[in-house]
Formats: C-alpha cells, sequence, structure tokens
C-alpha cells in the first residue's frame, strides 16, 4: 500500500505530533507499505530518504517551529492508496483537495484541542470558540474516517457536531527503543547525585502546560525534606523541554527559591529523550490540554509511575493507584488543596521504595499492552484497509 502522510510537525521539530509520524512510518515500512512523509522545510536539514517530500516554508513566533507553502506541484504523480493528513490547516488543507481531486481516501488524525490554545489568538474567547467549532466540524466532516488517540477526544469531537466515523487509536511507543534506552552518564552530566530522587518533565514550556502549577508543588515537596541535608541528596526537578517561555520559567524557578534542584536539560530529540527517562525515578505532568500526552506513554515504557491532573486524555493514560496517580480535576476544587494533594502524591511514591518498583513494573506493563507500536500499527493498516479501495476488494 502507498500512503501519502501530510504533518505541519516533523523533524527536526520536536513535538508528540513528529514522534507518532516517526513511530508509525517505522512500523508501516516492516509491515512492507510504502510511506511518503509530506512536511515543511527546515533550512539546513538534510533528509536521509527520498520519500520525504519537504515543501518552502515560513518561520512563525514559535521558537523552532515552520509552517508550509502548500504547492500542489511538488506532490509527485504517485497513485496513493490513502492520504493521511496530522494537520487541519496549511497541508492539511492541500492533502485534502488533493484526496478529492485524485478520488483517494482521506484519514485525518485530529492530535489537539484547539479549543483549549485559544489564548494565543487575539480574538474575543467566545468568537474564536464557534470559529475553531466551524472548522472542526467541517474539516472532519469531509474525511473518510478520523482518528483520535482517546476516548475522551472522541467525545471532544462529537460535541462539535463530527459525524464522520470515529477511531480511536493512540500514538505508540517503539518498546524495544524504550527497553535499549540507558541512563548512564545522564546523572553526572547534569550535576545531579545519583542519590537524588528526580522527577522528570518532558514536553514544552507554553502556557498550557501549566508548569508553573509543578513548580508550587515541587517547592511543598522539598518543604518535606530535611533543609540541613545538602541539596544533591533531595529531590531533583528535571525539566527536558524548550518552548516560548523559557526564559520566563527559568526567572520564576529562581524568584520560587528552587533554583538549586530544578535542572533545565533542553530538547532532546527521539530517542535520546528516552535515556533521560531512565535517568529519573518519577515523571511528573500538570497539563490539561492534552488528547492523550504521548509523553506519559514513552515515560511508562521506560518504567517511570505518574503524577499527573486528572484531565482530558491523560485520565486514560494513566491506571490511577496503580501504574501512577491522577489528582483532582483541572477545573474544579481549591488550588492549594490541588498542590497539596499533587505533592503528596508525588511525596509517598519518592519515600517509599516498594510502592515506587511495584507501580513501575505495571507501568512497563501498561505500557506495553496499550502502547506498543508494532500492535498499534497493525490497527491503524486496518483503518487504511477500511477505507481503500484494496479493503473494498
Amino acid at each position: 500500500m502507498k500512503i501519502a502522510v501530510f504533518s505541519e510537525s516533523y523533524k527536526p521539530y520536536i513535538s508528540g505530533v513528529t514522534r507518532s509520524i516517526e513511530t508509525f512510518e517505522k512500523e508501516l515500512l516492516k509491515l512492507g507499505h510504502e510511506v511518503y512523509i509530506f512536511a515543511p522545510d527546515y533550512p539546513g536539514h538534510k533528509d536521509g530518504s527520498s520519500r520525504i517530500i519537504r515543501f518552502p516554508s515560513l518561520p512563525t513566533k514559535y521558537p523552532g517551529f515552520r509552517i508550509a507553502v502548500p504547492l500542489i506541484r511538488l506532490i509527485p504523480n504517485i497513485k496513493f492508496d490513502v492520504i493521511h493528513s496530522n494537520s487541519m490547516f496549511q497541508l492539511g488543507a492541500l492533502a485534502m483537495f488533493y484526496a478529492r481531486r485524485k478520488k483517494v481516501p482521506f484519514v485525518f488524525t485530529f492530535h489537539t484541542m484547539f479549543t483549549e490554545y485559544l489564548h494565543n489568538v487575539p480574538l474575543p474567547r467566545t468568537l474564536s470558540v464557534k470559529v475553531v467549532s466551524f472548522l472542526i466540524r467541517s474539516f472532519c466532516n469531509r474525511c473518510s474516517r478520523v482518528i483520535v488517540p482517546t476516548a475522551v477526544t472522541k467525545k471532544y469531537l462529537e460535541g462539535f457536531g463530527v459525524k464522520a466515523p470515529v477511531d480511536v487509536l493512540a500514538s505508540g511507543i517503539d518498546m524495544e527503543l524504550a527497553g535499549r534506552a540507558s541512563a548512564l552518564g545522564i546523572r553526572k552530566e547534569l550535576c545531579i547525585s545519583e542519590t537524588a530522587p528526580v522527577l522528570i518533565y518532558v514536553g514544552r514550556l507554553s502556557k498550557e502546560k501549566n508548569i508553573p502549577f509543578l513548580f508550587e508543588a515541587f517547592k511543598i515537596v522539598l518543604g518535606a525534606f530535611d533543609p540541613v541535608v545538602a541539596h544533591r541528596d533531595t529531590p531533583h526537578l528535571l525539566i527536558v523541554a524548550g518552548g516560548p517561555l523559557e526564559k520566563e520559567y527559568k526567572q520564576m524557578v529562581k524568584d520560587t527559591g528552587i533554583s538549586k534542584n530544578v535542572v533545565f536539560a533542553g530538547q532532546k530529540a527521539y530517542p535520546e529523550v528516552l535515556n533521560y527517562y531512565k535517568a529519573s525515578d518519577l515523571f511528573v505532568f500538570a497539563s490539561t490540554t492534552e488528547t492523550q500526552g504521548l509523553v506519559v506513554a514513552e515515560a511508562k515504557a521506560c518504567g517511570l509511575p505518574a503524577v499527573a491532573l486528572d484531565a482530558q486524555g491523560i485520565s486514560e493514560c494513566i491506571h490511577d493507584g496503580e501504574d501512577g496517580y491522577l489528582v483532582g480535576a483541572s477545573t474544579k476544587g481549591d488550588r492549594k488543596e490541588l498542590l497539596e494533594k499533587f505533592a503528596d502524591r508525588i511525596l509517598s511514591l519518592i519515600k517509599d521504595g516498594e510502592l515506587r518498583r511495584t507501580f513501575s513494573l505495571n507501568a512497563l506493563k501498561s505500557a506495553s499492552t496499550e502502547f506498543s507500536s508494532s500492535v498499534l500499527a497493525k490497527k491503524l493498516e486496518l483503518i487504511y484497509n477500511l477505507v481503500s479501495e484494496r479493503g473494498k476488494s
């Protein structure tokens, strides 16, 4: 089967969408399919495959992210069996137009709850929600099939009036790569003691990720340890991320008085980032806008329990009380109470080594059964067969 995949997010840009596409591409190639990737060009970046087609691109205000100039003449004259877009916008619109023109089935993966990102739009929220909901409904209802990573996201789309068939299919994790990842040398590189408990956050440093909540909770965690003990042996918060608010958050850490125990390691490409999970003890996450939260699945695949806010798609990625903890709800309760409970869950896993080991084993088990990329790729193959002419024959 010849599959065309369009995406605004693709390497060298680091994101959950990029990782999802890379992982599915690898597994589909193993299954014998031909996968062509269509993505924005990044100056200085060279691809190792002739099946990656780049469009001219323009920089954006978002650090490192570029948008494509959608030129239809750059699409090679190949008889595709399926066209699959991971975007609704420039390349998504081009992919849909091309699919209709060539009468090829069109599949769309919905990765982002756009109504949760309207703080970036200079319009009144009420108007923005109406516009975004119309765009989502209009785009999805013209697809042969829509893929979402969680049941929560499916309900989100249905709430906007999406009537197209919607399949729930999580983004997968290469369990073999996760198994080969190594913590060797990571703590030394970051000047973190081998005996210090390490909490890790992986993702973007942006408003929607709710990073200040993590800083406040971490300060409570530090307060539970003897201040006489050298800071090298007290908990550390490892931030493996970059983004538009990096400078602001580094200053916030200083102002909060926790800078000695917070390490900003910067963004790390996949699969290198897996080594940083392996060098940690616990994954922490406070975002309330995720369709899935691929980083939670990555953490679990590396044997890390997670403590996260119980919101959106994250609620389907963690088995509360088994391989991590889901705390409160993003829109309910007193913030102070939520912070204290979040910190308390972290402390219970830091201080109880046996509990942490049990959660770690459970995390590995659930990752291998729920997020294995080889299993999920076969499910994606079935979806392609459903919509393609090959599947109808």
